[in-house]
């Protein structure tokens, strides 16, 4: 019975060899365009490393500052984030990086591009990223300004070829690093984890980045339980009302 159904649905089939072609090829595309969009939000989305306590993060990545006349949108600065973000109940690691520059180095005459990011020991506890080579950044480090660096396997195979990269020195955004580890590469789609370089938050140029209100920071934080979410944005938007307006222009900030 079934064979012989088979038998008739190919002869309808080719009745109208055009529309058959149309309405296979519309369901093919369709599914696959489907298979590709959610492929693409899990690689975006999904726990993995270094992100793979994504279910118990959030992030402060936007703030709008506003007044009667007068708005300015854009990510917090380390200031605000250091005075603001920091030391909110039911928050287990709370870290500030760099949103991340586009940085040039030179090697035998070659212009090498990079992407580099300034973070802190925190960083490091609530990413988990995989270690080739060395350690990661510490507290100390950020603490002492040490200008040591962490880089991806694709910089130091330009950098340094198939050798050992600890201990070794690079040069970037006119500064001198030593490598004190490499991790795996991690996909540019992870905006909070992904670069090519990362160095201590104290090693940057910049006098006055630690008064910062808005900047080019972003802010971490990795919650004991994902309960407690309602709870750290609550206290959050609660400190909110305490900030110190530099321009008496500006009345009110909103933090996402």
């Amino acid at each position: 019975m079934l064979k012989n159904y088979i038998k008739i649905a190919l002869k309808v089939l080719r009745r109208r060899k055009f529309f058959t072609f149309i309405s296979l090829f519309a369901i093919s595309f369709t599914l696959v365009t489907l298979m590709v969009a959610v492929a693409f939000l899990d690689h975006l989305f999904a726990p993995m490393a270094p992100e793979t306590k994504a279910e118990r993060t959030l992030n402060v990545l936007y703030l709008n500052m506003s007044g009667e006349n007068s708005q300015w949108n854009g990510n917090p600065g380390y200031g605000f984030l250091d005075k603001h973000a920091r030391g909110i109940s039911n928050v287990e690691h709370f870290s500030i990086i760099t949103e991340g520059d586009i940085v040039t180095s030179y090697l035998n005459g070659n212009e090498i591009k990079s992407a580099l990011k300034r973070t802190d020991g925190e960083f490091w506890k609530i990413m988990e990223f995989n270690f080739l080579e060395g350690r990661p950044i510490t507290d100390d480090d950020d603490k002492n300004a040490n200008f040591v660096a962490v880089i991806n396997e694709a910089t130091r195979q330009k950098f340094f070829g198939d050798q050992s990269a600890l201990g070794k020195y690079i040069e970037a955004d006119r500064q001198r690093f030593q490598v004190i580890g490499v991790v795996e590469n991690v996909p540019d789609l992870r905006y909070i984890a992904f670069s090519d370089i990362w160095v201590p938050n104290s090693t940057s140029p910049r006098v006055d980045y630690k008064e910062q209100l808005m900047g080019s920071c972003l802010g971490i934080m990795l919650a004991r339980d994902k309960s407690d979410f309602e709870l750290i944005k609550h206290e959050f938007q609660s400190r909110l009302k305490d900030v110190a307006f530099p321009d008496p222009e500006y009345t009110r900030m909103e933090g996402t």
